[in-house]
């Protein structure tokens, strides 16, 4: 078995971090990766493309360069770019706005069709639409009843209680509704699951404010995702989720 030569380091906030010195990828320990998000554009040679952001969230004094693509078998169609701080060693791949880390699909709609999104299970079971046994129609009911419990994960109805009160706080979604809809999802099944879980998506949508920093927000605190940083060519790298 072939050799990977890792790195230690411990960053500017005092996280320890591993480095691959092979592709200069880079982790924290007990924290999810940061990734930026940028918009993506359509050239006429057909290739998608975007700009190389002129800092990087890792630290003061980052020159950032292109480090490469990377190939995607599930979310966004097309490569996505990863750039590299020459100067702290860290890389981050840059997300079209909407996808997250190893999602399969967006985490909030380009023009409000939610079905669309990492929500479509949740919303389909609150139809008590289940997904075939046998992946007719394009779900397996096994994988429904797992993004189930990985978008309670994300809103903060399982795991612990202190973090779902965080999480609450980060969706700005009252108190009040959001511990409702985590008892309903603690001791429900499929339909009672998915109902509390669009509960948490219609308090959400009900004023249609920055649904999407809320959603990464709450993704930080609850360790669903990363910290991401929205790239601009004035003003650098900005974090997506901080309050």
């Amino acid at each position: 078995m072939a050799s990977v030569s890792l790195r230690l380091t411990v960053s500017h906030e005092g996280v320890l971090v591993v480095h691959n010195q092979e592709d200069m990828s880079c982790y924290d320990l007990g924290r999810k990766r940061d990734f930026i998000i940028s918009t993506y554009r359509l050239e006429s040679s057909g290739v998608w493309t975007t700009d190389v952001p002129n800092t990087a969230p890792c630290g003061p004094g980052c020159r950032v360069r292109c480090h490469g693509e990377r190939e995607r078998v599930t979310g966004p169609r097309h490569p996505l770019l990863v750039v590299k701080c020459e100067v702290h060693g860290l890389s981050f791949t840059v997300y079209p706005p909407g996808f997250i880390p190893y999602s399969r699909q967006r985490l909030v709609p380009r023009h409000q069709r939610w079905e669309a999104t990492m929500f479509e299970a949740a919303l389909d079971a609150d139809r008590d639409e289940r997904w075939s046994d046998i992946g007719a129609d394009g779900g397996f009911w096994s994988t429904q009843w797992r993004r189930l419990e990985r978008l309670g994960l994300l809103l903060g109805l399982a795991g612990d209680a202190r973090i779902g009160e965080e999480a609450a706080q980060a969706l700005d979604v009252g108190l009040h509704v959001h511990a409702a809809a985590r008892e309903a999802f603690e001791r429900g099944g499929f339909r009672r699951r998915a109902s509390a879980l669009v509960k948490v998506l219609d308090a959400l949508r009900s004023d249609g404010a920055e649904v999407l920093r809320r959603l990464l927000r709450a993704g930080v605190v609850t360790g669903y995702c990363g910290r991401s940083f929205w790239s601009d060519a004035r003003f650098g790298v900005r974090e997506v989720g901080a309050f």
